[in-house]
Parts: structure tokens; C-alpha cells; sequence
């Protein structure tokens, strides 16, 4: 009963939320209407995470009437925020902060839950999801994708119109950063291979992002990332609570502060691979080691599995794979799976091998980096 008013509450105060942050009066006090759209989209994602995983502790390990009391709590604080920005002209880092400020609001009744172990693990993946979620939807009017990030947008968008060549577009390029592009642009992005251009570092984060760069742009690229980021929240908590079984507030303390901070914080709102590889490291690391076992007796490893997922990271950038090179040795040790994990990371490696020759000519993990 209670969980059904709270959702109730939710949705008329995402509502309201959702009225005042899109009134003509907050719009036009706004420096432009991307801006605007921006604000609006991360606090109405934040809003609706927080109050849902409120409402998840509140079933799960609180008790639901003091799930509702802390979220209407953070309700309110996000709509005082909501109203004094409203109050007169905002620049673009004074929305930065205030947008930011409400997320943190809105989500920090589900993150104490998880930090004081009075909600499943699992939640942590909504709660990180959220805030990195409405970091993305803020990135877009306050930072420039540089670097190598405007190259993995274009090659997404070259790969949504079904073209495996790459090439840096002038006028997309442009369009995407707001000047053109440098000699220097194509000859450290781009491969000429004897099969077509191709880019250097490789296929596999423009594959990853194409989803959402063809719904929603930069956003839903953003987007995806935060969910790959989220879930490496979550497995570092995971890996945490199986080392410090006796400490799980410590234990959730450090997750938060590792969430929260750099380089995890930032990676999540950054098109780079980084990210991903530190997924795929957190996740082999805790099958591989830290997981805990369903039956007495111990950790139950997993390391084929770990071994795999260690070498997935062939199909990233050769910096991802120092984890392979450092653990898999490890992973090795044990007799009893010895061949099962070197036939598993070797099936992984393989497959990139025979993936690269087929795109680049050349049967090589990395290949791309051997023409740059």
C-alpha cells in the first residue's frame, strides 16, 4: 500500500518537475534552448532513477513509509533547487552545478540504502546509471567531444549507413565540434589498408555506441556509456562486499566514493573505450577471483570465463589489454583449469585475429595501430 502511494507521489512529482523545467519562463531565463533542453533532460532522468530506487529499497530492506519520507525529502529539496535557479537569469555553469545538485539529491536516498547494505547489490547499477545518465544529458552544452572522441562519433555514424570504410567527414566533423577538421585528424584516425580505410583504433566502441548515436546523437551515445560505467559501479561494489564481508559500510563507502570520483565518474561521460575496458576488467576480475560461492567452501572461480572477458579486450586499444597481460598468468596457476581458461582467452584472441584480417588484411590483434 505504502509503495504504491510512493509511486503514485513519483510520478505527480516527476510531473511537476517536468513542468517547471519546461515553462517558457525557466526556458527563456535560460542562455539558449539547448541548454534548457539539457537542465531538463538530467534532472527529469536523475528524478525518475532516484524515486525508482527508492522505491526498490524501500521493498527490498528498508521499510517502505521511510523510503517514501526520504524521497519526498529529496523532492523537495530538488524542487527548492528547481525554483531558486528559477529566479532569474542562469548562465551555463550555474546550470551545470544546479543540475548536478539535483541529481546528487534525488539519487542519495537509494545510495545511502545501498551504502548502509539496506538494499540488494544490484541497486547500485540503477543508482549509478542514474547519475551518469544525467552527467550525459548535461555533457553535450558544457564540453566539446576532442580528441579521439568526435572520431569514434563519426565512424558510429559511417557504420549506421552501413559503411565498413571510414573516413574523417569535413562536414559532419564541423557540424559535431564546430570547426573543421586538421591534416592531423585523418592520419592518426584513420588506416589506408589495402582492403579501404579503416579506423585505427578499431571497430569495436563506434559498434558498441551506434545504437544510441542513431537514436539520439551524442546523448544516446552518452547514454550507453553510462550503463557500460554503471555496471562497472556495480561490480566494483560487488567485488568490495566479497572482500569485506564484515565491513559492508566501509565497503559500501568506498563504492561510493569510487563511483563518484575520478576517472570512473568521468569516464562515464567521455566517448572513449576506457570505460569499457574497465568493465570488462572488473567483471573477469570478481568471476575470476572474488565471487562468492553458492555452497560452503569457499570462492567459486570462474576462470575461463574471467579469461575471456580479460580478452576481450584485444578488441579495444593496446593499453586496455595490460589487465590480460598482468592477470591472465594468474588465471593459469590452477591445473585442474589450466586448458579450459588458455583455450578460452585463446578462442577470444582468435577471433580477433581472424576479425582484423578480414577488415584490415592484416591477422593481428590491433591491427589498425600497425598502419597508424
Amino acid at each position: 500500500m505504502i509503495s504504491g502511494v510512493h509511486a503514485a507521489v513519483a510520478v505527480a512529482a516527476w510531473l511537476f518537475l517536468l513542468r517547471g523545467v519546461t515553462r517558457s519562463a525557466f526556458v527563456e531565463r535560460a542562455p539558449d534552448a539547448d541548454i534548457a533542453t539539457a537542465f531538463a533532460l538530467a534532472v527529469l532522468i536523475a528524478s525518475a532513477a532516484g524515486s525508482a530506487s527508492a522505491i526498490v529499497a524501500g521493498r527490498a530492506g528498508w521499510s517502505p513509509g521511510r523510503a517514501l519520507v526520504l524521497d519526498a525529502v529529496s523532492l523537495a529539496a530538488a524542487a527548492w533547487a528547481l525554483a531558486v535557479i528559477s529566479l532569474g537569469p542562469w548562465t551555463r555553469d550555474l546550470g551545470g552545478v544546479f543540475a548536478i545538485a539535483i541529481a546528487v539529491a534525488r539519487l542519495a536516498p537509494a545510495a545511502w540504502a545501498v551504502v548502509a547494505s539496506k538494499a540488494p547489490s544490484w541497486l547500485a547499477l540503477l543508482v549509478a546509471f542514474g547519475g551518469y545518465a544525467a552527467a550525459a544529458a548535461w555533457l553535450p552544452v558544457a564540453s566539446l567531444p576532442l580528441g579521439d572522441q568526435v572520431h569514434y562519433l563519426l565512424f558510429a555514424d559511417q557504420l549506421a549507413h552501413g559503411s565498413a570504410a571510414v573516413s574523417v567527414d569535413a562536414p559532419a566533423f564541423t557540424r559535431i565540434l564546430g570547426v573543421p577538421p586538421s591534416p592531423a585528424d585523418a592520419a592518426t584516425h584513420v588506416a589506408d589498408t589495402a582492403l579501404g580505410p579503416r579506423p585505427i583504433q578499431g571497430y569495436a566502441l563506434p559498434l558498441l555506441i551506434l545504437p544510441g548515436w542513431a537514436l539520439a546523437g551524442r546523448l544516446g551515445a552518452g547514454i550507453v556509456l553510462a550503463l557500460v560505467a554503471a555496471w562497472t559501479s556495480y561490480q566494483t561494489l560487488l567485488i568490495l562486499r566479497d572482500v569485506l564481508p564484515a565491513r559492508p559500510r566501509a565497503a559500501g563507502w568506498t563504492w561510493l566514493i569510487a563511483s563518484a570520483c575520478a576517472p570512473l565518474s568521468l569516464l562515464a561521460t567521455h566517448i572513449y573505450p576506457n570505460v569499457v575496458g574497465a568493465a570488462l576488467v572488473a567483471t573477469a576480475y570478481r568471476l575470476g577471483w572474488t565471487a562468492p560461492s553458492i555452497l560452503p567452501g569457499g570462492p567459486v572461480r570462474r576462470p575461463a570465463a574471467a579469461a575471456a572477458l580479460l580478452a576481450l579486450t584485444l578488441f579495444l586499444t593496446p593499453r586496455d589489454a595490460v589487465p590480460l597481460l598482468v592477470l591472465l598468468p594468474f588465471l593459469l596457476r590452477e591445473r585442474a583449469t589450466r586448458a579450459r581458461t588458455a583455450v578460452a582467452a585463446a578462442s577470444v584472441a582468435l577471433v580477433a585475429v581472424a576479425l582484423n584480417a578480414a577488415l584490415y588484411g592484416l591477422p593481428i590483434p590491433y591491427a589498425g595501430y600497425a598502419f597508424g
